[in-house]
């Protein structure tokens, strides 16, 4: 990548142009079966119960452990106190995978590859991206051959 940061300005601007569009009954956490966040009153700091949250997402046996730590990293990342930053948040929560997807369409695989690959390495059971992060590793094995 030549030092060049994963997000130049143009895709940026089209990512911040994507959240827009990312409708928020999708993204609702009462969908996804939950694990209780720890209260408020825990000793534990929200970074504290963050790093745990992922650590469980990441070692998570199966589809539904992994979406029950999600969507209680969800309900903390939404309890800012604020309903504009509540409200920003809902509409990215899905921005990791959304970039790798707009970079497969500016055909800029190798990147999306990179974004595809952090993203399922903070929550592997992303189906959608590890179907396109396949498509992109063929597309690319084809290309060497």
């Amino acid at each position: 990548m030549g030092g060049r940061g994963i997000l130049s300005p143009m895709l940026l601007r089209v990512l911040i142009a994507a959240l827009f569009l990312v409708p928020t009954g999708a993204l609702a956490a009462e969908t996804a079966p939950s694990v209780e966040a720890p209260s408020a009153s825990a000793q534990k700091s929200r970074a504290e119960q963050l790093d745990e949250l992922f650590a469980t997402l990441k070692s998570a046996p199966n589809k539904e452990a992994a979406d029950a730590a999600e969507s209680s990293i969800n309900r903390i990342w939404l309890q800012s106190g604020s309903d504009t930053v509540d409200l920003l948040m809902i509409w990215s929560l899905k921005a990791m995978s959304g970039l790798g997807m707009i970079l497969r369409e500016l055909d800029q695989d190798k990147r999306a590859i990179e974004v595809f690959r952090a993203a399922l390495a903070i929550d592997p059971y992303l189906d959608d991206v590890k179907k396109a992060l396949g498509q992109l590793e063929a597309k690319q094995a084809g290309e060497q051959t």
